[in-house]
């Protein structure tokens, strides 16, 4: 096809669907990161660690109650009859199980919580009026779970996108009023939140019913037995990556003052939109990836090839941002922050090279998932939370926060390897090993350097090695992914997307 490969790349439906939900899952983390910075104008690094507490528990209480149906919706969609009417009467009943489950199963969290709430928050947090809260605000997580996987599986990028930024705008419009002029203080952001995501929910509500053909009643048991055999098996998954992020809060809470617990929180919130770029992927090139394979069953290394192309376009995209993010947020971050946020800089280097090796292990369980082996995706996770909420003591108490950091990328190179092997052993891998070495080494280095002298810009050499060492990464990405494939490019091979 002549013309410029790239402008025809932009043209093409599915990245179109990508950059619709990637940007607004940009836009919308960036604006809940910039929001977090105003609260550390506000509130003390004790209230910031009430708050990632509370939200670690939303996300156990969501974890706990979705039953891995949300995951299991995009794979059973595609052994659907492929008529579109009756693809989508699935979609619309597998929503009003759903919601059935919900009740059952919020209600059981629910007691769950309430038994061992002191034990999780450390006596730190009072049960009254969080717990309620905790489960209101994971309910509605919920069903925006289950919204996400129907626009995604229907591939309505536009109708996601619209939602999102409903709800961002409304949490920006409510922490403004709760948490800046009526100074409620953490409640007030815990209200903003939970507030912003019921309007969120309204929204989603009227836009999904236009999606879905209305009164079609439950699924019969059997399909009910057969999503729950697909999802059950991804909640250890689903914990783990609870467990490794969310529960170190509550781990850190028990050897560390609170205010140390914010810190931590803190950092997570500003290399957020940089993490929720895999999200994005995820959200679109999962139903792509399903419909790839089961159109092709037996496609041998021209679908691999494919697979493998995307897949080195997705890094050499996201590679240089998340260099740039390592070589240079943390002196931005350090003009911004009040001063007794100033132990926050050196966890952003570790945390994004730890958030860049989970994109990585994204593309073997994609892999998993495809084959069904939903309990070896579970035990791989399973294995590397243990390795983390049992190192964590260890890394506290003989490096406080820092070691903490660094202990993520190491478990999620661990995580990489395990998947690796998994993969590798039923069917070829997708992702290279000099592909999988070459990008990791690219971000260990300069994550490494500051930790060894220090997030602070020294200087303007420091500045030009900084920028050199950006150039000299996007050459050689440039160099080994995209121009070796340029001419696959060009014809645009991949239109079976």
């Amino acid at each position: 096809m002549p013309g410029n490969p790239f402008t025809a790349l932009l043209r093409h439906q599915a990245v179109r669907s990508v950059l619709t939900y990637g940007g607004t899952n940009a836009f919308a983390r960036a604006i809940g990161g910039i929001i977090t910075l105003l609260y550390a104008f506000k509130l003390s690094p004790t209230e910031l660690g009430v708050f990632a507490v509370f939200m670690s528990l939303v996300g156990l209480a969501d974890v706990l109650a979705d039953l891995g149906v949300s995951h299991a919706i995009v794979r059973r969609y595609f052994d659907q009859d492929t008529a579109e009417g009756g693809a989508r009467a699935y979609l619309s009943r597998v929503v009003f199980t759903a919601r059935l489950l919900a009740l059952a199963t919020f209600a059981v969290v629910g007691v769950v919580l309430l038994l061992g709430w002191d034990a999780l928050v450390s006596g730190k947090v009072p049960l009254w009026p969080f717990l309620p809260l905790v489960l209101v605000l994971a309910y509605v997580y919920r069903s925006s779970k289950l919204f996400d996987a129907v626009v995604r599986t229907l591939d309505h990028p536009r109708k996601f996108a619209v939602y999102r930024i409903v709800q961002v705008i409304a949490l920006a419009a409510l922490s403004g009023v709760l948490v800046f002029w009526l100074e409620m203080g953490i409640l007030g952001a815990v209200l903003a939140n939970v507030l912003s995501a019921i309007i969120g929910a309204v929204f989603r509500g009227v836009s999904i019913a236009g999606l879905l053909p209305q009164r079609v009643g439950r699924l019969p048991r059997g399909e009910i037995g057969q999503l729950l055999a697909y999802g059950v098996p991804l909640i250890p998954r689903e914990l783990a990556d609870w467990g490794r992020t969310l529960a170190l809060r509550l781990i850190v809470a028990n050897f560390l003052p609170m205010a140390q617990v914010g810190l931590l929180f803190l950092a997570a919130s500003i290399i957020a939109p940089l993490g929720l770029l895999i999200t994005s992927f995820e959200m679109w090139f999962n139903p792509v990836y399903m419909r790839m394979r089961t159109r092709m069953a037996g496609g041998g290394e021209s679908l691999l090839r494919r697979l493998r192309l995307i897949r080195q376009m997705l890094l050499a995209a996201i590679t240089p941002c998340y260099l740039a993010a390592i070589l240079f947020l943390p002196p931005v971050v350090e003009l911004i922050l009040p001063d007794r946020y100033a132990d926050t800089l050196p966890l952003l280097a570790p945390y994004l090279l730890a958030s860049y090796i989970a994109l990585l292990g994204q593309f073997q369980a994609r892999q998993l998932l495809f084959l069904k082996r939903t309990a070896t995706i579970s035990m791989i996770s399973v294995t590397t939370m243990v390795l983390m909420l049992a190192a964590a003591p260890f890394l506290i108490l003989a490096f406080g926060l820092v070691g903490v950091a660094w202990g993520a990328p190491v478990v999620n190179i661990v995580g990489l390897l395990l998947f690796w092997r998994a993969v590798s052993k039923s069917e070829p891998n997708e992702l290279t090993a000099r592909d999988a070495v070459l990008g990791i080494a690219l971000m260990a280095v300069p994550a490494i350097y500051e930790l060894l002298h220090g997030a602070h810009v020294q200087g303007a050499l420091d500045v030009a090695l900084r920028c050199a060492y950006l150039v000299f990464s996007v050459g050689l990405i440039v160099g080994l992914w995209l121009w070796p494939n340029r001419t696959l490019l060009a014809r645009r091979f991949w239109k079976e997307v």
